[in-house]
């Protein structure tokens, strides 16, 4: 499951706050203001399982970290480990002829080996439009400009 915290300002910056629950615990993440492209810039709440089997036509439970990964989970492990005060970046993907990421495949894998039914991904108005395919609990994919306005708001 997952909770839209709302707006903290994090390190002088507005950013979206998510709190995902996983098996034993929970983590946050954030999607930050930025200058421009708010507009264009979505938040899609995914379907873990749905999420991964159109990104590697597996399930959930082939997912495994490969050696040349061990370095960035160990990273992921230790940014997830900071709270609320230092919520991990969304990953950033795309979904056209399948499932691609611009950054976050190893975060992405640790949600998923850590439980997470669902999780946000930034991405593309585009995308987001595909992403509703797959989304958790049919969650509408909504402008990081909107969010932006709703604060308190839960998804």
């Amino acid at each position: 499951m997952i909770e839209k915290i709302g707006i903290r300002n994090i390190y002088g910056h507005r950013s979206i706050v998510y709190k995902i629950f996983l098996k034993q615990s929970f983590v946050f993440m954030c999607a930050d203001e930025t200058l421009h492209e708010n507009d264009s810039r979505y938040i899609a709440i995914v379907d873990a399982n749905k999420f991964y089997k159109e990104w590697t036509g597996e399930t959930t439970e082939s997912c495994v970290i490969g050696e040349s990964e061990k370095e960035k989970y160990a990273n992921a492990i230790d940014g997830f480990s900071r709270g609320i005060t230092n919520p991990v970046p969304l990953a950033e993907a795309g979904y056209y002829n399948g499932i691609s990421f611009t950054n976050g495949i190893t975060r992405t894998k640790w949600l998923i080996l850590n439980g997470a039914l669902c999780f946000p991904v930034e991405c593309s108005e585009r995308s987001a439009r595909r992403f509703q395919s797959i989304s958790y609990d049919n969650i509408k994919p909504e402008s990081v400009a909107t969010l932006l306005l709703q604060e308190g708001s839960h998804p």
